[in-house]
């Protein structure tokens, strides 16, 4: 037994409650302050998780009652009157189903335990362990399948346990394989048929593509643990030796396109396991788990993670040059439709994750670190290998990073700019405040990279006129059609449309009947429509300028034999025209 012991268990499933049991022994201090994160890793927000917890008390080894008292949203102050031995007792709503929450049903207990287990901060280095009072059929999918009983795991401290999740069923299905020395177990809720033979293929693929990139695997084994849900879902996290993945719907979930997501997610939280739960900017390491973890390099650890996980799954195979290009043409449409992008740098947006990172917010205000990160990856890659005659490439970058990761070494923007001029001189610093810091045009650089290796960069219209003739994206909501987003400086703001409006007509028409979605619009509109409750008639004006326009990659029709050679060395694949 360790001095601080977690035991879960429940009474009725129907109600989502989660009874969980905090066991202080070897206590020597007469008040302790007691603790809840304030946040989980991979998803840079204060969550909030103390509104969970519905009732907590505390007891001495006697059974007497402690005074334990809220003091601040996540922080409890106990009275321990001296006791070696303490009982924490709290009940926790298990009512969220995704790739980082708990949940509670009658098929299984999820648990991410950095949402629910407390912790004492001068105590957080010390082992620890759960115990789970699970029904005798149930089978357990974690990172600990070694620990001899199965019923109880064992950890260094708590941040190996905030980072092991589970899944506690009696209808889980499990696959595993080795590859490169390592094994890899496939976990799956949620769903009764599995294509065994084609799951091990390809991701043998890209797990060995991914070793075989950076040397070797932070760990022996590695899980993928997976919620397949009922209803359209994509969702996933990551954890140093594991991952959890949220899809569905679980009938397309192995059918295509929704099979393209699901081994995207899969590659994507794979890579994580190096870059950010082992490669992590100085501000991250340690992980604070009580307060914001401020960083300007949320570019690197998601941005160069999204970029990696679909090159590996193209350079190893899994992949063809379309299903691949439809992943680098998607990062595109985000970027070009995004107005935000002159606004906000994604150094600022990475900052500001903290603040409104995972929702709209305020119009054209931000742009997003996954994105921007990966085209910012795209580009640093490739003005490496330009440099270098692709003898160098960003690839070299991240096994450096994950060698000093394995010594405690964490990275700072100073010290990428250092290992990236190392790699090529190509003024980093001045890349970084350009294009990271500031909010530069890419489309030059992107033009000119990927021309490089074979692929041009053209300009092409988003599906609705509407968007693109004046500067309006639209949702159909049956008979009208509600404003989502007005450009900046486009006919429809100069129009005076809001946010929120309601279009119930379009020339006069009613707007469901009038409306051709994708049809030329080359003349003024007219339009009525319900603002704040008015219905107000307003007249867009045509003049010939064009918004939320989007790019896409093709082929050159004539690669040059260089340009080919390019192409080879940047994808691992032969040149596609």
């Amino acid at each position: 037994m360790s001095n601080l012991d977690y035991s879960f268990s429940w009474e009725r499933a129907n109600n989502q409650l989660v009874h969980i049991t905090f066991s202080i022994n070897e206590n020597t201090k007469k008040d302790l302050e007691i603790r809840l994160p304030a946040w989980r890793p991979g998803r840079y927000e204060i969550s909030n998780f103390a509104k969970n917890i519905i009732h907590i008390s505390a007891i001495n080894a006697k059974g007497e009652l402690l005074e334990i008292k809220k003091t601040a949203k996540d922080i409890w102050h106990l009275d321990t009157g001296g006791a070696p031995h303490i009982k924490i007792k709290y009940t926790y709503h298990a009512a969220i189903l995704n790739a980082g929450s708990t949940w509670l049903d009658e098929n299984q207990l999820y648990v991410n335990p950095v949402n629910c287990c407390l912790f004492i901060t001068d105590r957080a280095e010390e082992p620890c362990q759960i115990k789970l009072d699970i029904p005798e059929n149930y089978e357990i999918a974690i990172d600990k399948l070694d620990s001899g009983n199965s019923r109880e795991f064992q950890f260094k401290n708590f941040d190996e346990l905030a980072d092991t999740p589970f899944i506690a069923s009696a209808s889980l299905k499990h696959i595993n394989f080795q590859e490169e020395e390592h094994n890899f177990h496939l976990w799956f809720q949620g769903v009764s048929e599995i294509p065994v033979e084609t799951l091990i293929r390809d991701f043998r693929l890209f797990c060995s593509e991914q070793i075989k990139t950076m040397g070797n695997l932070p760990g022996r084994d590695y899980h993928f643990i997976y919620q397949i849900l009922p209803d359209k879902f994509y969702h996933g996290v990551e954890h140093t030796h594991s991952t959890v993945c949220a899809l569905g719907p679980a009938a397309d979930v192995f059918n295509a396109p929704l099979y393209n997501e699901f081994l995207g997610v899969s590659s994507h939280e794979l890579f994580h396991a190096w870059n950010v739960k082992t490669i992590r900017p100085i501000e991250m390491a340690p992980y604070n788990f009580s307060n914001e973890n401020y960083s300007r390099l949320g570019w690197v650890y998601e941005g160069v993670t999204t970029w990696y996980g679909d090159a590996f799954l193209y350079r190893s195979g899994v992949f063809n040059f379309e299903q691949f290009i439809k992943t680098f043409d998607e990062k595109l449409k985000r970027h070009f439709t995004n107005y935000g992008r002159f606004n906000l740098s994604v150094a600022d947006s990475s900052l500001d994750t903290w603040l409104d990172g995972y929702v709209q917010g305020a119009p054209h205000r931000k742009t997003s670190i996954y994105t921007e990160g990966s085209l910012i990856t795209f580009l640093l890659d490739a003005r490496i290998r330009q440099y270098t005659s692709d003898k160098s490439s960003l690839d070299d970058l991240m096994r450096e990073l994950y060698k000093d990761a394995q010594t405690g070494k964490a990275y700072s923007r100073e010290s990428l700019i250092d290992a990236l001029d190392t790699l090529a001189p190509l003024n980093h610093d001045e890349f970084f405040r350009t294009y990271i810091e500031g909010c530069s045009d890419l489309e030059p650089q992107l033009r000119v990279y990927l021309r490089r290796i074979g692929l041009d960069l053209v300009k092409t219209r988003v599906y609705s006129a509407f968007e693109h003739r004046y500067g309006l994206r639209i949702l159909q909501q049956g008979d009208y059609a509600e404003v989502q987003l007005v450009a900046p400086n486009s006919p429809a703001e100069a129009a005076g449309i809001t946010i929120g409006d309601k279009i119930i007509a379009l020339n006069n028409l009613q707007f469901n009947l009038a409306f051709r979605s994708g049809k030329e619009v080359d003349c003024n509109i007219n339009l009525h429509v319900f603002s704040n409750g008015t219905l107000k008639e307003i007249q867009l004006v045509f003049d010939n300028s064009e918004w939320f326009m989007n790019r896409r990659i093709l082929i050159l029709e004539k690669a040059t034999e260089e340009q080919r050679t390019a192409f080879h060395h940047w994808s691992k694949q032969e040149y596609p025209g």
